[in-house]
């Protein structure tokens, strides 16, 4: 199983977007076309963004030592700020906004992704990252905004036949896919309900239907089935150690404990390593390219809006 990590998208073409706006604004630390930024929102950026760092990071930030770290946290939280202010101007000055149907729908989504790690993951990614639902819905909104403003902006973007082509031709190793062994497991909570479960299957029970009714992993919709597992999949060591001692056909005899809970791991068929033909990957670097071409273009229009802004630093003054 995958260590847990807990992130939200921050940044759109390395440019942060940020939506959190419910601090008194005092002392100034900057105006965008007469839009004021306080301390305080500064100090709420940071900190949020410190808490993304750290959970993505998996590693705790020391103040005094990793000072430059800091500093780097500090000027990006002051330039998401910055941006923010500009997307949501330049927004309301297109009549482009984001409809509250689609933001509860994402939201609803998120909230249920996390969910299913567990029953306390959304409370748990909450306060991972920092932040309560309203400062979570401030920031899908603020993410979707810059999204539409994408859309709108790199409408019409398209990659041709022969870019997708040539592309492959110049990257092959890059679509040299990794052998393995096909794993699937059913996860429970405790040892009894494993060898419970243990016995049904040596009496011929069908791994991917006890999989579907006992398996606390959402694996467990297509039974268990965990796709491709080799020594770089980043399974915590003791699943991946019993999962790749184990031949084509063969389950494990007894339950394995990890952090997640109790297994049963099964292996299917192995998978020697393989170049990925044109056709399976066209789509992949169309979509690829295409993102590629957004990006830049969407990143040189945030740019014109830096340069067309009257923008106020008051951070050292």
């Amino acid at each position: 199983m995958r260590r847990r990590t807990f992130w939200i998208l921050l940044i759109i073409m390395g440019l942060g977007i940020i939506g959190c706006n419910s601090a008194v604004k005092t002392d100034l630390i900057a105006e965008v076309n007469g839009e004021k930024i306080s301390r305080v929102q500064w100090d709420e950026r940071y900190q949020m963004m410190k808490n993304n760092y750290e959970a993505q990071s998996q590693s705790k930030i020391d103040e005094q030592k990793d000072q430059e770290l800091v500093q780097k946290i500090r000027d990006a939280a002051f330039d998401n700020l910055i941006l923010q202010a500009l997307l949501r101007q330049d927004a309301k000055s297109k009549g482009i906004t984001v409809a509250d149907d689609d933001l509860n729908a994402q939201f609803e989504k998120l909230k249920a992704s996390q969910a299913a790690a567990g029953a306390d993951g959304f409370k748990q990614f909450l306060q991972a990252n920092g932040m309560d639902e309203q400062q979570l819905r401030e920031e899908l909104k603020m993410q979707m905004l810059a999204g539409n403003i994408k859309g709108t902006e790199t409408k019409g973007v398209n990659v041709n036949e022969e870019e997708i082509q040539k592309y492959y031709q110049a990257n092959q190793a890059s679509f040299k896919e990794a052998g393995g062994m096909q794993i699937s497991h059913i996860l429970v909570g405790s040892e009894k309900e494993a060898r419970d479960i243990l016995a049904q299957l040596k009496q011929g029970q069908d791994f991917a239907a006890l999989a579907k009714k006992y398996s606390t992993c959402s694996s467990k919709d297509k039974g268990g089935d965990l796709g491709l597992v080799n020594q770089d999949t980043s399974f915590v060591a003791e699943f991946k150690a019993a999962a790749l001692k184990l031949q084509p056909g063969e389950m494990t005899s007894e339950p394995v404990k990890t952090e997640f809970g109790y297994h049963i791991i099964k292996a299917g068929a192995k998978q020697e390593d393989r170049a990925q033909s044109f056709e399976e990957v066209k789509n992949q670097i169309m979509m690829n390219l295409q993102n590629e071409k957004q990006n830049t273009i969407f990143n040189a229009y945030l740019e014109d809006l830096k340069k067309k802004a009257e923008i106020k630093d008051y951070r050292q003054k």
